[in-house]
């Protein structure tokens, strides 16, 4: 979608807006802005006064109109469902404090409009334009020389903060040399202190042969500085931004609170509300008692059932004739009892046991592994010196035919 903030500005003649319009609209435009001029303080005759203008007057305002419209839209990629809409935008010129102080959010006048722009005219004013108006577009006339400059980036880095957008008009340039160098010189110093965010690109046009593609319009803007991608955003994305800040400024209370009237309540709130409540508006009325109290009655079907779960008297006695007799039970607990035999056979086993865990533990003696190894060998050398083909002399086992080795040390 494609935007054109400030298209035709409000005049007593309505033909060279028809044109305008039906021209935005056939060159691909999905949205224009029709802005209201305010040069001296604002009155309540400054409210919104200004009305769409029917579709079937745009396409008869210029021919060949709807054939163009689809055509563009086609090169464009956007869809022929999209609506064509028409905004409403007041400028300010702010000159004095007094026209700045009538830029707040409680001001009835700016809440007619959907969009709010400033014209700051001065150092000071361009100062609070950025960082406290309650604004959503500031428009600087770059085609003429600023009466003050831009030399602090703080400034425009507070704006963008607060979700304010710059604006470059670039129709009054098309046809004035001294105006086309003076909007390129102030151009490429605002993208520079911006680094070309929170930019848009409008055509100012005061007729239709003043407004240009957006193509064209994206192309003329990468010669002030900015990127495609820049360029592009500056006519569709950051216009929308735009309008959705105009928005939550209109309709919402610090861009958090939306307050919506309801036609129909929800619930039914007597006239006469008293905080104080008393013992008699707690009883409640005896219709209501009755209807509970009916309420709370089991019907005949639900007793009945109830009553099938209660055990006959046949299957009560049933249960009575498990109970053991007494003298099943006297004799039960006489086959438990041990006699006295076993009683001192458990005494004697008992005496034996802390008896053995009384005495002390003896240490056993450690088994020395390599003094058995040597021991055991040293008798099997012993017993294999009987056949007289080997002898045994300080540990080394020796043969008379071969050289002696060493077996054990």
């Amino acid at each position: 979608m494609f935007f054109d903030l400030n298209v035709c500005g409000d005049g007593g003649n309505e033909q060279p807006r028809r044109e305008a319009l039906a021209m935005a609209l056939q060159l691909g435009y999905t949205g224009v802005a029709i802005p209201h001029i305010v040069k001296a303080v604002m009155h309540e005759s400054d409210r919104c006064k200004l009305r769409p203008i029917k579709p079937d007057v745009l396409l008869a305002a210029l021919p060949g109109v709807c054939e163009s419209t689809k055509f563009h839209r086609r090169l464009l990629g956007v869809s022929n469902k999209i609506p064509f809409r028409q905004y409403s935008r007041i400028s300010v010129v702010v000159v004095d404090q007094v026209q700045a102080a009538a830029l707040n959010p409680s001001n009835p006048v700016l809440q007619s409009y959907d969009v709010v722009a400033v014209q700051p005219m001065s150092q000071q004013s361009f100062a609070q334009a950025c960082t406290t108006m309650e604004v959503d577009v500031i428009s600087l006339n770059l085609s003429q020389k600023l009466s003050f400059r831009i030399k602090s980036s703080a400034l425009t880095d507070a704006a963008i903060e607060r979700g304010v957008f710059f604006e470059i008009v670039y129709a009054p340039a098309l046809d004035d040399p001294n105006a086309r160098k003076e909007l390129f010189i102030n151009t490429q110093t605002l993208v520079t202190m911006t680094r070309g965010r929170n930019i848009i690109l409008s055509s100012g046009a005061r007729n239709a042969c003043e407004i240009r593609g957006p193509n064209d319009a994206a192309n003329l803007a990468t010669l002030f500085g900015l990127t495609m991608d820049q360029a592009r955003a500056a006519i569709s994305k950051n216009c929308n931004s735009v309008l959705l800040h105009g928005y939550t400024r209109k309709n919402t209370y610090k861009a958090a609170i939306t307050i919506e009237t309801v036609e129909k309540p929800l619930f039914d709130v007597p006239n006469v509300w008293d905080p104080l409540v008393t013992e008699e508006d707690c009883v409640l009325p005896e219709a209501v008692v009755s209807k509970v109290e009916e309420d709370c009655v089991l019907p005949e079907a639900e007793v009945s059932k109830v009553k099938d779960c209660v055990l006959p008297e046949a299957e009560v006695s049933k249960v009575k004739d498990c109970v053991l007799p007494e003298a099943e039970v006297s004799k039960v607990e006489e086959d438990c009892v041990l006699p006295e035999a076993e009683l001192s056979k458990l005494e004697e086993v008992v005496v034996d046991q802390s008896s053995a865990e009384k005495q002390p533990f003896k240490k056993r003696k450690r088994y020395n592994t390599r003094q058995s190894l040597k021991s055991i060998s040293l008798s099997i050398i012993a017993a294999m010196n009987g056949d007289g083909s080997r002898t045994h002399q300080n540990g080394v086992l020796t043969r008379r035919s071969f050289r002696s080795r060493r077996f054990w040390e």
